[in-house]
């Protein structure tokens, strides 16, 4: 059995930063490049970081997701109450609310996609 070595909240963020700026997240270069000295800064407002459009869209792009939400009917037959398509990186910002809301961390959310 191979055991899976959990990453902490300081290295998934410090990853996930990483494949935003190869994304095209430019405020992530300097934050990268001082690491160190701004390391107070980015654990303080990881959450502003992780939750802003640009490192958002940097992160996830752009690709539309398709979703829908159904319901049962009362005879057992599947019915769409709405469907849409959604920029990926919207998408994954709403899941990744639904994490905090759900009382989860959401670097482990982010953590899925290194």
């Amino acid at each position: 059995m191979v055991k899976k070595i959990e990453m902490t909240n300081e290295q998934i963020l410090k990853k996930a930063i990483k494949k935003a700026v190869e994304g095209g997240y430019e405020h992530g270069k300097l934050l990268l490049k001082n690491y160190k000295k701004w390391k107070w800064y980015i654990e303080k407002m990881r959450y502003s970081i992780i939750f802003s459009h640009s490192f958002a869209k940097a992160y996830w792009g752009s690709k539309l997701e398709y979703e829908f939400k159904d319901r049962i009917r009362d005879n057992g037959t599947q019915e769409i109450v709405w469907e849409k398509f959604t920029p990926s990186w919207i998408y994954h910002q709403h899941k990744m609310l639904d994490e905090v809301q759900a009382g989860r961390n959401p670097l482990k959310y982010l953590e899925k996609f290194l």
